[in-house]
Formats: C-alpha cells, structure tokens, sequence
C-alpha cells in the first residue's frame, strides 16, 4: 500500500516579490557606486545576468524610476539618474524643513519609544561603519530618516520625503565613496547620535536643530569632493 502524499506548503514567488528582490539589489549596487549617475541599464543584461525574465526587471525599472533612481528617455534607453548642480541644495533644504517638522511631532507624541527606536538604528548604522559596509550603511541611514517620518505619524510628508530619497541617496554616497574617506564613515553614525539624544531628553528645539545642521551639511560633501 503506498503512502498518500503529503501536500507541500510552500510559498509562491509572486511576480512582485521577485520584482521587489531586483530593486533592492539595484539599490545596493548604485549606492555602493557600482553604477553611476548617467550608466545605461539594459533589461537584457540584467534579466540575463539575474536569470529571470525581462517582465520582473521592467516592473523594478518602473519602481526606481518612480523612487528617482532611474530615468527613461524615449529612444535612448534607461539611466542611472543624477541630480543636477543646481538643484543640490534646494533639494536638502526641502527635505530639511519635512524632517524638522516630522521631529517636532515625534518630540511632543511619543520621544521615549522613538529614541529607543533610532538609538538601535544608529547602533547598526555604527556596526555598518566599523565594517566598512557601506551599502548597509547607506540602508540604516535610509532606514533612521524614513523611521523618523514614520514616527511622526505624518503620511503625506512621508510620500513627498520618499519621493526624494533615492536620488538623493545615491549622489550622497557615490560621493563618500569618491572621498576615500573611511574617518568619515566611521561618524556617519555618531552625526546622527544628536537628533537622538534630544529626542530622548525631550529637547524640541535642539531636535529640530540637529536635523537641520545634519541635512543641510550634506551638500557640502559634494563640494568637498569636487
């Protein structure tokens, strides 16, 4: 007599989730400067290259572009985006001036749990930098801003804020990796131990202030490194 099989549980590999598994590693490569601003992606490539067909890569393209990490342009191709000379420090002011608001909100609703949170993201985002693990200090420093709005409870600044990360993200720290500057990797962690620490002291106004002087000292890095 044989046995009556037992059915599998296994979970399907949805479309999106294959999709969303090509993002993050694109991330990853154009943070780590493996791709640059203005390198042409090829759908063919990469499908070939990851073994998957091309429907995956195109949704991932169609996601990074809505992120800003990638452009099309008709008749030419796919590229790895960048943001232009002029628009560096507009872009960190706008961002600044999200965030502050976003603190203010975390200060008055709930400062204990937030610092506790972003202390464990700062902890990884020191561990990242002792490592010289520069992607996955490119993911906690995401991780600690994006945590930030999502504390604030505020989910139309969060849209606008995300809508600017990735771009951003990717300039920043192709620069960093430009500079050669492991020191600086290393206090990437500690530049945001400040916006913690008033938090957790209930500090409003110095709250506020470290997250301007952190975000709006970024777009000196670039200057640094031309």
């Amino acid at each position: 007599m044989v046995a009556d099989r037992k059915a599998t549980r296994l979970e399907r590999l949805e479309p999106r989730a294959l999709s969303r598994r090509i993002v993050e590693q694109l991330k990853r490569v154009i943070i780590a400067g493996e791709l640059s601003a203005g390198d042409r992606v090829l759908e063919t490539d990469l499908a070939e290259q990851l073994g998957v067909s091309r429907g995956p890569v195109r949704e991932a393209f169609r996601q990074l572009e809505q992120e800003g990490l990638l452009v099309s342009y008709p008749h030419r191709g796919t590229f790895v985006a960048s943001v232009p000379e002029d628009e560096i420090e507009e872009v960190y002011a706008l961002r600044a001036q999200i965030e502050v608001y976003a603190t203010r909100r975390v200060v008055a609703r709930h400062p204990e749990e937030a610092a506790k949170t972003l202390q464990e993201i700062v902890d990884g985002m020191d561990a990242a930098g002792r490592a010289g693990d520069l992607p996955a200090l490119a993911d906690r420093d995401l991780e600690f801003h994006d945590t930030l709005l999502v504390l604030s409870g505020y989910r139309g600044l969060h849209r606008i804020w995300r809508s600017m990360d990735g771009l951003v993200r990717a300039r920043t720290y192709a620069t960093i990796g430009a500079m050669n500057d492991p020191d600086f990797v290393l206090r990437t962690a500690g530049l945001h131990q400040p916006i913690v620490d008033a938090i957790r002291t209930r500090d409003a106004e110095a709250a506020e202030r470290a997250v301007e002087e952190h975000i709006r000292a970024v777009p000196n890095l670039f200057k640094k490194s031309t």
